[in-house]
């Protein structure tokens, strides 16, 4: 796109392309707007793409300057043994001829009882691996209503669990991982890891329900 060779202007303050962080804050503008009835200014929505950017430019020169590995979302991983854990299993069934889905999660201890589960359907999901990503934040609020204090969460998205792993964040999931780390935060221990799909029928079978 022709976008892309755009220079920015000052007094902005930053290097990078503006096209996506705009379409990306208009979406979610509209989004609040349809489902929260919360307008946003023209002002608004740009203030937040300038904000947004001015932080990712500076995430990626820490990045670049820094020879250390990047770290994971939350660094207090349990060990699978640890007899408070919780396991929760999240999976999504998302349909790109409507854009909606199933989302849906399960919790059960280290014997595989199932303890608890959730699920629920939403629309104008942009992509399956953001529908992934709603699973787990979701997933995490219902156990923080649980009381939970201690989570193994898995999912059968490797895409999503890299990047809950390795901390980086694309555009499109911005906003959703910036609440999985806020809210993962609040755990005693919070880890995340890959399942496969054949060992996640339950889950999927919720979602799809």
């Amino acid at each position: 796109m022709s976008s892309y060779t755009w220079t920015t202007l000052p007094p902005y303050g930053f290097t990078s392309n503006a096209f996506p962080w705009l379409c990306w804050f208009l979406w979610t503008s509209r989004n609040q707007l349809l489902f929260e009835k919360k307008p946003s200014t023209t002002k608004d929505v740009t203030l937040k793409a300038i904000i947004a950017i001015k932080e990712w430019d500076q995430v990626q020169q820490r990045l670049n300057k820094s020879p250390l590995p990047l770290q994971p979302l939350h660094t207090q991983s349990p060990q699978p043994h640890h007899s408070q854990i919780s396991i929760c299993n999240t999976d999504a069934a998302w349909r790109v001829d409507s854009w909606n889905g199933g989302l849906a999660w399960i919790f059960t201890d280290q014997e595989g009882t199932e303890l608890n589960c959730g699920s629920l359907f939403q629309d104008h999901i942009s992509s399956a691996c953001m529908a992934e990503a709603l699973a787990v934040r979701y997933a995490l609020l219902h156990a923080m209503d649980l009381n939970i204090n201690h989570i193994w969460l898995r999912s059968n998205s490797q895409v999503l669990i890299r990047a809950l792993s390795s901390g980086r964040r694309s555009i499109e999931l911005y906003g959703v991982l910036s609440d999985i780390e806020t809210i993962s935060s609040m755990f005693f221990s919070c880890r995340f890891s890959f399942i496969k799909r054949e060992l996640n029928g339950p889950a999927d079978l919720y979602a799809k329900a």
